[in-house]
């Protein structure tokens, strides 16, 4: 009647952390994560690819954002359809945030620019598409 008896639905741990600690932060911590995750295992680039190519059919930001990372389209087009246990398995990188994208769900918005600015951080940090100095 009122709204007295709607029980908020609890935020999840990352929602929490950004509203603390602020998305730059956040961002930064789960790139660290990556980094120890993928960085000697040659499927960096394979990650930084699939997830350009789902921003790519994103929302128009999302989309900007792939049209503008500075990588082909022709590179990365197809490349979230890449298997490898480090990326996809259980505990792999796009599954983790996957994982923690769906905590977002009621908050589009920033589940998109939480994707973006850990894909940014993560290719400036390997100097990949517009962060390659070469």
């Amino acid at each position: 009647m009122f709204g007295f008896f709607k029980r908020q639905k609890p935020k999840s741990h990352i929602v929490q952390q950004i509203e603390l600690k602020g998305l730059d932060q956040v961002a930064s911590d789960i790139v660290g994560g990556l980094m120890r995750q993928l960085s000697k295992t040659g499927y960096m680039f394979n990650f930084i690819l699939a997830e350009l190519d789902g921003a790519s059919m994103g929302n128009d930001k999302a989309k900007k954002f792939a049209q503008e990372s500075g990588i082909p389209e022709s590179e990365y087009k197809g490349a979230h359809l890449y298997e490898h246990p480090l990326i996809d398995g259980p505990n792999g990188a796009k599954t983790l945030m996957d994982a923690a994208c769906l905590s977002m769900l009621d908050q589009p918005q920033l589940m998109v620019d939480f994707r973006l600015a850990v894909l940014d951080k993560l290719m400036r940090q390997v100097e990949v598409g517009k962060y390659n100095d070469d």
